[in-house]
């Protein structure tokens, strides 16, 4: 049930990011989202996804930061299953990302640490370091969501 409540509660951050206030209708202003996904569970990355392609869909720019157990979701040849509500492995909704030109970052240290090597990754992914990551973490208008 934990799981359930941190996805509705993310959803709902989401939401009230993307609804102008309650002043002047104006257009809502594009947001930076980076998504921190620190699992390779199914469930909570396949969510942390779904809501990245929708923010990006939306106009929104997208950086998805993956480390710990989440680089694996950057491998080219992991096992990997569909996230139920898309039918999609996170590693096609990590390709689309990056196809429509979202950045997908992967801790540098954490692969040394899961035995990962640049070459396994998936194309456009990038090994990032300090630098790229607080970059991606502080530029103007970022709401970063954890999973």
């Amino acid at each position: 049930m934990t799981l359930f409540r941190q996805t509705m509660l993310a959803l709902a951050l989401i939401a009230a990011t993307l609804v102008p206030g309650s002043g002047a209708m104006a257009e809502p202003k594009p947001h930076h989202f980076v998504f921190s996904i620190t699992t390779d569970e199914g469930w909570a990355a396949g969510s942390a996804l779904t809501q990245a392609l929708v923010a990006s869909e939306l106009g929104h720019s997208v950086t998805v930061l993956l480390s710990v157990r989440g680089i694996h979701l950057a491998q080219a040849n992991s096992a990997q299953g569909g996230f139920a509500v898309t039918a999609k492995s996170p590693r096609e909704m990590l390709a689309r990302l990056i196809g429509d030109g979202h950045s997908v970052l992967v801790c540098g240290v954490c692969m040394v640490a899961g035995g990962i090597d640049t070459e396994d990754l998936i194309e456009g992914a990038r090994v990032s370091g300090p630098e790229l990551t607080f970059d991606a973490l502080t530029l103007p208008d970022t709401v970063v969501l954890s999973y």
